[in-house]
């Protein structure tokens, strides 16, 4: 059974997303991968962040709105 946390926000979209930011070489010197999501906490007084199941997390962490995809896109690592 999924914690009550992971259930409550299957609801509702999240408003922000957390990347996992490393440091590359060459034309690409970053590699951004998509590691969860976050909603605002009812309060307002901080965030729940759900991470994809079966990730590690380690390093620096992004955190960006989310927005919607365009039409058509099915991959590809984004910023945003």
């Amino acid at each position: 059974m999924r914690p009550l946390a992971v259930r409550a926000v299957k609801l509702s979209l999240p408003s922000h997303r957390a990347f996992v930011v490393t440091e590359g070489s060459g034309p690409d010197r970053a590699s951004w991968h998509d590691v969860g999501a976050l909603w605002p906490n009812k309060n307002g007084n901080g965030w729940l962040l759900v991470v994809h199941a079966g990730i590690s997390i380690s390093g620096r962490i992004v955190i960006v709105e989310r927005k919607e995809k365009p039409a058509g896109n099915n991959g590809g690592e984004a910023a945003g």
